[in-house]
């Protein structure tokens, strides 16, 4: 099934903008749900420092309590002298009725820090304030009663961690057996004297109310909330099997738990234990009074709801995109259509037309507007003008052609009768030339014996002219040898000479070389005396001089060296002169001696020559008779090969003369296909 111009570009443009559609979706969604996920978190922290806030005042409520008892007590015990015990008791029980949340409260003191009687206390009320007298009161909760006992452990951490630490705190807290036991925690705070201290008061809160505010809060309406004290524990969550479980456990990061202990936000992400979803959660420090062990509020919520907003958008924007898509297809179709399609449609109809019809060239596409169609039916048009002159054109010549090919089949006959006639002519000139050659090789062999006899004296003359002429030719080279051994003396006393000049040059140079020494020598003298003079400041003057004056003395030295060989250098230069002129004197006189010899020997040579010169001209005459009847033989010979050439070209004639009359009427019959090929078109 072929696919129309229409459908490409409807799907290609469709395919574009669905890619772009999909692209912007996707960033659309990113960028929502970043931002979802980044205020969903800061949401979620916003309500654990809110949640916390209220855990916060929760637990500062009894810490407050302690701490006006405290300020109370510090007080007291400024005036040992009116101290009343029993009227701190009735207040301790009257704060613990007031303040339901508290479990139990009390006070200690170090011995004799109260009102300074714990000897007498010790021996009248022993049951009241124990074997040593110390006060030491804790009041608790049984049922509707509130009841009074002594308590007499002072090593634990209620009351040695307010001691060393100097200030309030919150203990770890008391698990029970069983998660559902009530969870108590500790609190205290240090009752001061002079900034020493003197004893505590603290109380035992019960957490049950703070977990059931923590199980009811819901952020997004699907989180939960859970509260973690200072060491890692959960102290309140909606699973009460985690309650007094670690955190480290559980999945969580000891990252989170280090940022727990430094009352530090940190946010993570965990699979729930709950709910078993993907969540987001967020850890707000809650810290608790002036105590140094902070606790920390977490809140857990699903990634699907803080996502939820970008997911409904992302949703509208898939919708509104598809309903896009389907407008944009439909006004595509259309307008691809009216302005593509239907266009295209006209050429391919007025195209097929010209092709299926009559070949009538004549006829033109229509052209409206100027678009790419338009121009594409105007260039179409341009085509068809071309084609109608070329056909016009191959129709003349195919004429043209057929008139040569008729002349050409008349040509090739008359050529084949020619050829017929030359190749009996050829076959008569070929049987004359064939005796003539006969004749030529008769006297060419009595003019060979001739030769043989010529040049047997020619020889005998030849070879005397060879002696004379290598005796010449040695004469020659000798005074030749001569010349150049005189020259080559003459040359080496100029060189010695050279050399006496040259010698000449540097005994002038080393007289100046030891001139200049001599100054030198002069000026570190002068130097020497000028730094002498300096004193200590002269010394290194006096070592530059030094060195100076002994190297003056060994250039005078190495100049002195240099001129005596100088000398010597000339006076053998000055023997070597003599000897040099005695030898160029005696190769001048055997020179004179070979020039002697060589006119001799040149006078002989040109006796020889000339006898030679009239053998040779004997022996020409003959060797010219030869090469005329070997050039009158080989003219013969030509004629004989050029008459066989020529039957051959007669019968290559003949035959290509039959190949032309075969391609003049291939040639005619090609003019006439063409002629009823053009007559399909109509120009």
């Amino acid at each position: 099934m072929k696919t129309g111009l229409g459908r490409k570009l409807l799907f290609f443009i469709c395919s574009v903008f669905i890619v772009s559609f999909t692209v912007t979706i996707l960033y659309v969604y990113y960028s929502a749900s970043s931002r979802s996920e980044k205020d969903g978190i800061e949401i979620t922290s916003q309500a654990a420092r809110v949640y916390g806030g209220h855990v916060k005042a929760q637990l500062e409520s009894p810490l407050n309590v302690c701490r006006t008892m405290a300020k109370i007590l510090e007080g007291s015990a400024q005036y040992k002298s009116g101290v009343k015990r029993k009227m701190i008791d009735r207040q301790l029980k009257n704060l613990l009725e007031s303040n339901p949340m508290i479990f139990g409260l009390w006070a200690a003191f170090e011995p004799n820090a109260l009102d300074g009687r714990d000897a007498y206390y010790a021996g009248r009320k022993r049951k009241k304030y124990g074997p040593d007298g110390r006060y030491s009161k804790y009041f608790f909760r049984d049922g509707e009663r509130v009841l009074g006992v002594y308590d007499g452990s002072f090593e634990k951490a209620w009351y040695q961690t307010p001691a060393e630490v100097m200030d309030e705190v919150i203990l770890e807290p008391l698990w029970g057996k069983k998660s559902t036991d009530e969870i108590m925690v500790t609190v205290g705070v240090p009752i001061k004297k002079g900034g020493r201290f003197i004893g505590t008061v603290g109380a035992s809160i019960s957490l049950s109310t703070i977990q059931k505010m923590i199980g009811e809060i819901k952020p997004f309406e699907v989180g939960y909330c859970f509260l973690i004290e200072n060491s890692g524990r959960f102290v309140a969550h909606p699973d009460s099997g985690l309650v007094g479980q670690p955190l480290v456990k559980n999945g969580v990061s000891q990252g989170v738990l280090s940022a727990i202990k430094e009352a530090a936000s940190v946010h993570a992400q965990a699979v729930s234990n709950v709910n078993g979803l993907k969540s987001h959660y967020v850890y707000e420090p809650v810290s608790i009074g002036k105590t140094q062990t902070p606790w920390s509020l977490g809140i857990g919520v699903p990634e699907s709801k803080i996502l939820e907003s970008a997911k409904t958008l992302r949703s509208h924007c898939i919708a509104i995109s598809l309903i896009a898509i389907v407008l944009l297809t439909l006004t595509l179709l259309f307008v691809i259509r009216m302005i593509v399609v239907k266009p295209v449609e006209r050429v391919i109809e007025g195209v097929r037309d010209i092709v299926e019809g009559e070949g009538d060239l004549t006829r033109r596409l229509p052209v409206s507007g100027h678009d790419e169609i338009s121009l594409l039916s105007s260039w179409f048009n341009r085509f068809l003008e071309n084609l109608q002159t070329m056909i016009g054109d191959i129709k003349v010549h195919a004429a043209e052609t057929d008139r040569c090919s008729r002349e050409l089949l008349d040509v090739s006959g008359t050529i084949v009768s020619d050829a017929s006639e030359a190749a009996e002519k050829a076959s008569v000139v070929s049987g004359s030339m064939e005796t003539m050659k006969m004749g030529f090789s008769t006297i060419a062999a009595a003019m060979e014996q001739i030769t043989v006899n010529t040049s047997d004296v020619a020889s005998a003359i030849k070879e005397m002219t060879q002696t004379v002429g290598s005796i010449s030719s040695s004469c020659e080279n000798s005074r030749k040898t001569s010349d150049r051994a005189e020259q080559l003396g003459a040359n080496v006393s100029g060189a010695m000479e050279a050399m006496d000049e040259a010698a000449d040059k540097i005994n002038a140079i080393t007289e100046m070389i030891s001139e200049i020494s001599a100054q030198t020598n002069l000026l570190a003298l002068n130097a020497t005396i000028e730094a002498a003079r300096a004193g200590a400041a002269g010394k290194g003057f006096a070592v530059v001089a030094d060195e100076i004056k002994a190297l003056a003395t060994k250039s005078s030295f190495a100049t002195g060296n240099i001129k005596g060989q100088s000398q010597e250098i000339q006076q053998s230069t000055t023997l070597v002169v003599g000897e040099v002129k005695t030898i160029s004197q005696a190769v001048h006189e055997v020179n004179g001696t070979v020039v002697h010899i060589a006119d001799s020997m040149e006078d002989q040579a040109n006796s020889a020559s000339e006898i030679a010169g009239n053998i040779s001209m004997v022996n020409d005459g003959v060797a010219e008779i030869n090469r005329n009847i070997s050039y009158n033989n080989e003219a013969v010979q030509g004629i004989v090969d050029a008459m066989a050439e020529v039957s051959g070209a007669v019968d290559h004639m003949t035959k290509s003369s039959e190949t032309v009359t075969d391609s003049a009427k291939a040639l005619k019959e090609m003019a006439d296909r063409t002629n009823e090929i053009i007559e399909r078109f109509k120009i």
